[in-house]
């Protein structure tokens, strides 16, 4: 019962999010997306016919930079997250669908011109930009989407949070500076986890059995962004001495060597090492 009330909520959640993200759409839909920065007006139209938006930045009437973004452009705004004097703009774009996709692109203004600096693919997650340790500086607050639909479906995955600054205009993973916030998802999850394994769960048969909309599928994509945090701690060997110690199946080799695949490409993207990884 416990299980099934928190699935339902999850789902229930998470439309809300969607519905949220939807009616935002609607309401950008016969008007413009707009935004000014002192002489600077940036504009996103969308074409609801080709689903395309045309962005365009204005400076005292003189059209300086212009792209098509496939998908809504949903929000334009400026920040300055750390404090370096440059401002960043933030570009969010909503590819559409169910589940995905959220873009947000970061862009700034130097010589009188737009430069489109970089881009950061956050797949169904959302973000938010706050200071998250009192510094005066402000991060991008996200979760690891890695394991979206990976070992079972989506309302039964699960994710790890993951942190983002802009250091030379490029976004940088730096979710490692904040320990307490991977501390509170590792408690988190594990305690998710105590719905499957305080009962017990029932292991496939063989190691080649699916496991996709079960207990034993649950339970693996609960241990993946475990591991995950662990390893943001710099301490991944205890992630897998975890699972090791939780699922007991056929299949468990077959799921590590998945686990550490899927983690190692998204390592490789944001440029970590991963020699201590083990398959």
């Amino acid at each position: 019962m416990k299980k099934d009330i928190h699935f339902y909520s999850t789902i229930i959640v998470r439309l809300l999010f969607f519905m949220i993200v939807f009616v935002q759409m609607l309401n950008a839909q016969d008007n413009p997306i707009k935004f000014s920065l002192g002489e600077y007006n940036f504009k996103a139209m969308f074409d609801t016919s080709s689903f395309i938006s045309a962005f365009t930045v204005n400076k005292k009437g003189d059209n300086i930079y212009s792209a098509i973004f496939n998908g809504r452009i949903t929000e334009i705004k400026a920040d300055n997250l750390n404090k370096d004097g440059q401002t960043d703009i933030f570009i969010d774009n909503f590819s559409g669908g169910a589940h995905c996709c959220l873009t947000l692109y970061v862009g700034y203004i130097m010589n009188g011109s737009f430069v489109m600096s970089d881009s950061l693919f956050l797949i169904n997650s959302n973000y938010e930009i706050k200071d998250l340790n009192d510094d005066n500086m402000r991060e991008i607050t996200a979760f690891n989407d890695t394991f979206a639909y990976a070992f079972t479906n989506y309302a039964q995955s699960r994710f790890s949070p993951i942190v983002y600054t802009v250091e030379n205009n490029k976004f940088v993973d730096v979710t490692r500076n904040f320990p307490y916030i991977i501390n509170a998802s590792i408690t988190e999850l594990k305690s998710e986890l105590k719905a499957y394994t305080n009962p017990g769960f029932k292991c496939p048969d063989f190691d080649t059995s699916e496991t996709f909309n079960t207990d034993a599928g649950a339970v693996k994509a609960l241990l993946a962004p475990i591991v995950t945090d662990y390893y943001n701690l710099g301490e991944v060997q205890k992630g897998y001495d975890f699972v090791d110690s939780v699922y007991k199946c056929p299949d468990t080799d077959k799921f590590i060597s998945d686990l550490t695949k899927r983690l190692q490409a998204k390592i490789i993207i944001n440029g970590y090492s991963i020699k201590n990884f083990k398959i």
